[in-house]
């Protein structure tokens, strides 16, 4: 009977000792997921970052290019009263 209980003990302590390195490979491959993922975000932000600038620049392009548009509009709109006034 006592070696029944011994047994029995060290079944169930074998089967904890499996369930703890177990639970620490598991715990180990979520560790290395996360750092993997943290990289992927850092990516991510860098990308991020990089988009906005280049953004940020063709809105600045696209503005000057307006305000060169409309300069030249501008301009062309005075010839053509000049020539309305040559004309009369």
């Amino acid at each position: 009977m006592g070696d029944e209980i011994f047994t029995e003990l060290e079944n169930k302590i074998e089967s904890l000792y499996t369930k703890v390195q177990n639970f620490k490979i598991e715990k180990n491959k979520l560790e290395q997921k996360i750092e993997e993922q943290k990289g992927t975000i850092e990516d991510l932000e860098s990308q991020n970052v990089s988009l906005k600038k280049e953004l940020e620049e063709v809105k600045n392009n696209d503005e000057i290019r307006q305000k060169k548009l409309e300069a030249a509009a501008d301009k062309v709109r005075r010839l053509l009263i000049k020539l309305d006034d040559v004309e009369e």
